[in-house]
């Protein structure tokens, strides 16, 4: 049984990473954590590895943190939260329908806001707050395939 669920989880893992809204994701990714040409990739091969590393580090960090969160915590609140999560989110969407519909103006909503943007001087923290950030952002397209590996996970002894 081992064996079959650690192939489910892969698979789900593979179909999850070739879905339509990962795709174009990919070159960026892949971009990103090369930073360098593709002339002087042979030379950096090991700078290449160590900054893949650190991003699926920052990846899995995020993954197991949700993982956790909702085999544990929300386990005890699950029906009641799902309950006002839906109702609050119901709520959000029709205010944000109200506000793109135009009955409704938010001042705040139509400025422009920027920050600034503090370079790290290392490479490989850089590496892991791209894979972090890449996870958050990916979570809502990967719902299913993460729901059930995270229900294999559960149901394991």
């Amino acid at each position: 049984m081992v064996e079959i669920t650690i192939i489910v989880a892969f698979i789900g893992g593979l179909v999850s990473f070739l879905s339509p809204c990962m795709l174009p994701i990919i070159p960026t990714f892949l971009t990103y954590l090369a930073g360098v040409s593709l002339a002087e990739t042979k030379s950096k091969q090991k700078h290449i590895f160590i900054n893949s590393l650190f991003f699926v580090l920052g990846f899995s960090v995020v993954f197991a943190i949700l993982g956790i969160l909702l085999n544990t915590l929300l386990q005890a609140f699950a029906y009641g939260v799902q309950v006002w999560l839906a109702r609050i989110g119901g709520i959000i969407v029709i205010f944000f329908g109200l506000y793109l519909v135009g009955l409704i103006e938010i001042p705040f909503l139509e400025r422009e806001y920027k920050f600034k943007v503090v370079k790290f001087n290392s490479k490989y923290f850089t590496s892991f707050l791209f894979g972090a950030a890449l996870a958050a952002g990916w979570t809502p397209c990967v719902g299913v395939a993460f729901g059930s590996i995270l229900g294999l996970a559960a149901i394991k002894p």
